[in-house]
């Protein structure tokens, strides 16, 4: 695969001091907006990859970009448009054994926040599902055939996939579960909200409904109701389905 050109932009504050008088001025590379900021641009940024990068890794991008960091950038935009499994490998692994000068350190951080936060988005290896958005979230099936690059993996929810999951003929299901309320009541089911829990909100009479958990601070649970302690997104489960992260598989999965 050829090497993509550098695209990357940086945007920099400096001030000038012009006649004695000191104003400030903004530099602006290849045309970035101003509100931008101190911000490190690549190209790739709204893929599943780019998008978990510029958003889980941005102060590390930032970092790395203003020192420019060896070869670890031109991987991280490859990666990021691409999903090259290869070069995403060659990302996550940057400078991992040496500890030579600050931009190794840097690189070293970069890497480490792509393992950490964006491994399932920006595989290592290549995709062997084909996954839809459903309208509670996503589902994923084994298509070698017909891969995507969706990490079909919630922000609140869970995944439950059929045993014996990543195979032909089985499917994983990911669900957005979340939480959501104020001081007198608070509730957690499908679509839910953004929280995982109510428990910051410390109300006393928590309920599981046919819908999903509720808590509230006036009112006992109802007859078709069943105490519980708390509500919160572990509280819904896969039954005889098994839990996981996230719904993509890679050929690592089939190994």
């Amino acid at each position: 695969m050829s090497v993509l050109p550098s695209v990357r932009h940086v945007v920099a504050a400096v001030a000038l001091a012009t006649f004695g008088a000191a104003s400030a001025c903004t530099f602006l590379l290849d045309g970035i907006p101003e509100e931008l900021g101190n911000r490190c641009a690549f190209d790739g940024e709204t893929t599943t990859c780019g998008n978990c990068l510029a958003t889980s890794c941005r102060d590390a991008i930032d970092a790395c970009c203003a020192d420019e960091c060896g070869t670890v950038l031109d991987k991280l935009e490859e990666c990021a448009l691409d999903h090259g499994p290869e070069t995403c490998a060659q990302l996550k692994a940057a400078n991992e054994d040496d500890d030579s000068d600050e931009d190794d350190e840097r690189a070293r951080d970069l890497a480490l926040c792509v393992r950490s936060e964006c491994d399932e988005e920006c595989p290592s290896s290549a995709p062997v599902t084909h996954c839809v958005e459903t309208d509670d979230g996503c589902s994923c099936v084994v298509d070698t055939d017909n891969p995507n690059d969706s990490a079909c993996k919630p922000s609140t929810g869970k995944c439950c996939a059929d045993p014996g999951y990543p195979a032909e003929g089985l499917e994983c299901l990911c669900v957005e579960i979340g939480c959501s309320g104020d001081d007198g009541r608070c509730a957690c089911g499908v679509d839910g909200g953004n929280k995982r829990t109510c428990d910051d909100l410390e109300l006393p009479f928590c309920c599981i409904a046919e819908d999903g958990c509720v808590c509230r601070d006036y009112l006992e649970c109802f007859d078709d109701e069943t105490a519980t302690g708390s509500c919160s997104v572990e509280i819904f489960d896969c039954g005889s389905r098994v839990e996981r992260d996230s719904c993509q598989a890679t050929e690592n999965d089939l190994n």
